[in-house]
Order: C-alpha cells, then structure tokens, then sequence
C-alpha cells in the first residue's frame, strides 16, 4: 500500500520547508561489525519516495467567507525518476494520497487537520 507523507527535508531562514512523497518502500540496513551472537547494534531505517513537485492549479477561494482549501496541496503525477531515500525520522506526518481519472496531469495530497488545539 502506498501512502503520502510530507518529507522535512531543511530549514531556511528560521522557517522550515516541507517537501511531500509518495512512500514506495520501507529499508532496513543492518550496519553491524561484531560478531556476537545476539547482536543489538544500530539498524537505521529509510523511506524510498517519489518526490512530488507543484502544480500550477490552485483551488479557487470563497470571496464572501474568504474559505479556502489550503490543507489540500496539487502536485504533478509522481515519476519513477525523481527518487529519494530518507530517514524516518524526517517524516513528519501522515498525509492523504488521492488521485482521479478525471485529472490526469495532477494528483492531490490532503493533511489532516489538527483537532486537538482550539482558539
């Protein structure tokens, strides 16, 4: 199953950039140079993603209530060729992947939003 997860991936100028992926695989390495039996040396996990890059489409706002859609990204259909491996421990969250055969040339991504703090 793939999912979508906004990948951290640098911080600038106090405010960080967020770049999302598609998840494809989940990799474990074993780095491990003794020899013992029952071995507890690191194994540092990675995420292999395809990177999404921007759409030019932008969802209209409502003029009179001034709502918008901003918790849904458009993103370019992801491509084999823009691969990445990361850490896991650079996922930020859980996103939602969607993609319609009405659209082509785009796909969405939705976060969830926050429910726990409140004004």
């Amino acid at each position: 199953m793939k999912s979508s997860i906004p990948l951290n991936t640098s911080v600038q100028r106090n405010e960080t950039i967020t770049k999302f992926g598609l998840i494809d695989f989940f990799l474990t390495l074993k780095i491990c140079d003794c020899a013992r039996e029952s071995c507890d040396c690191t194994q540092p996990c990675y995420a292999i993603l395809r990177k999404l890059s921007q759409h030019d489409f932008r969802f209209a706002s409502d003029e009179v209530t001034g709502c918008t859609v901003s918790h849904i990204n458009v993103f370019k259909v992801p491509t084999e060729a823009k691969l990445a491996v990361v850490g896991v421990e650079c996922l930020v969250k859980k996103c939602v992947f969607m993609s319609f055969q009405d659209f082509t040339d785009r796909v969405f991504v939705a976060s969830f939003p926050n429910t726990l703090e409140r004004d």
